[in-house]
């Protein structure tokens, strides 16, 4: 993973925090600020924490209208209403 430049973290951008602040298990994307996952918990989990809450919602919402296969939580190619509706129908702890 980069390590990001003093500019990103004086920003306070979601994509310029440490890992260790967001506490996610994925790889940081630096063109599209998104995070990948890896081996997400469950469906909506986007940074893996093991719930599925507002900082997931976050990301979703940071791509909102993009074609992030990451984000899009249902494949129809687009972040939109149909992924916020999976991940709000998953919402809480995963398991």
């Amino acid at each position: 993973m980069e390590r990001l430049s003093r500019q990103s973290r004086k920003r306070g951008s979601l994509a310029s925090a440490k890992p260790s602040q967001r506490q996610i298990k994925g790889i940081i994307d630096q063109a599209s600020g998104t995070v990948a996952p890896v081996n997400p918990p469950c469906t909506g989990d986007l940074n893996c924490s093991g719930l599925v809450d507002g900082p997931d919602l976050a990301l979703l919402l940071g791509a909102w209208r993009s074609a992030n296969p990451t984000l899009d939580l249902n494949h129809d190619g687009v972040v939109n209403a149909a992924d916020l509706a999976v991940a709000l129908g998953a919402w809480g702890a995963c398991g």
